[in-house]
């Protein structure tokens, strides 16, 4: 089983980075590959050498995304990639077809109890739920370089006959319809699996505890804020960080290891080898309700490139919620 990463376009990725010299300093974990595109690729020499894989765009598929709907403009492109990882990562396996597929996004903790053994016995697609209508490919995992390419297939064709599903919603979607081919990872406490396995994190965990991405709330860092949608409620939970090697979750009485943080705000202190000591801090911020809302002078700065190359001016009302921090 390989553990592969993915970063497309053409903006350089910290938190990967960050995430890559924390694994290369463990032996606890499968393989690790790294898909780019030519953009990417350019801008990450830094990190080659990790064993990587170039991906090309098929032919089609940008008439594809040329018909997608609003969110396709978010954030430079951001909900195309998150669709054409999936491509990207069809592409590999179809290289690699003796090989299985573990994905995690560049922003994902695994914990010293990721349980990399569990997804090598699995015969089926596996990711997380996220709400009643959403999943989550925070953690993708692929037997066989088929079923990749016929869950590529179904993503196309999902979002060909509707141009407003994202990801998230695509994936929801095809598990409904095909529930004998899917897996999905546990991420409560009642869900089949949980009590052989544990827990995984789509998202609402780690956004908890370390905070939603501040690029989408020009700069503010906003912690503890409950998803309304989400089949999750981590207000509801208690952390502990037993031995610095295992997070455990307990939930009206019942605890469950977590295996993973989905760190939505990007906090590379989280990511990177000193993860132990940022995890023990923000769960005392938690248990303190200690600075629920911090600020990313970076991600502010981003916010506003990322403004202005859309809009090439800012009117009086823009610039009042850009300095507010209001999206």
């Amino acid at each position: 089983m390989k553990l592969v990463f993915v970063h497309l376009g053409n903006s350089v990725s910290r938190a990967l980075g960050a995430n890559l010299e924390r694994f290369h300093r463990s032996t606890n974990h499968p393989g690790i590959q790294v898909i780019f595109d030519q953009q990417s690729y350019k801008l990450h020499s830094h990190l080659r050498t990790c064993d990587s894989f170039i991906y090309r765009r098929p032919k089609g598929v940008s008439e594809i995304f040329a018909t997608l709907a609003a969110p396709y403009n978010f954030r430079d492109g951001f909900w195309t990639y998150t669709v054409e990882r999936f491509l990207a990562l069809s592409q590999w396996h179809n290289a690699h077809p003796l090989e299985q597929l573990i994905h995690i996004e560049s922003d994902i903790l695994t914990l010293p109890t990721f349980p990399w053994s569990f997804f090598e016995g699995l015969d089926s697609l596996a990711w997380c739920g996220f709400s009643k209508r959403a999943d989550v490919g925070a953690i993708f995992y692929s037997p066989s370089a088929n079923q990749t390419t016929w869950f590529v297939d179904e993503l196309l064709k999902f979002i060909s006959n509707d141009p407003n599903l994202t990801d998230m919603t695509a994936l929801s979607l095809i598990a409904e319809q095909f529930p004998s081919r899917i897996i999905k990872l546990p991420t409560n406490f009642h869900d089949d699996l949980a009590s052989l396995v544990g827990l995984f994190d789509g998202a609402p965990h780690g956004m908890w505890l370390s905070g939603q991405d501040p690029r989408n709330h020009y700069g503010l860092v906003k912690r503890r804020v409950i998803i309304p949608d989400s089949l999750v409620r981590p207000d509801r939970c208690e952390y502990k960080f037993v031995k610095s090697q295992e997070l455990w979750v307990t939930e009206m009485g019942n605890a469950m290891p977590l295996h993973n943080l989905h760190i939505h705000s990007k906090r590379l202190s989280l990511l990177g080898p000193y993860w132990k000591a940022a995890l023990r801090r923000e769960i005392w911020r938690e248990r303190n309700n200690f600075f629920s809302v911090t600020f990313s002078i970076s991600s502010f700065l981003n916010s506003v490139k990322l403004y202005g190359k859309r809009h090439r001016f800012f009117s009086r009302h823009t610039l009042r919620r850009l300095l507010r921090g209001i999206p």
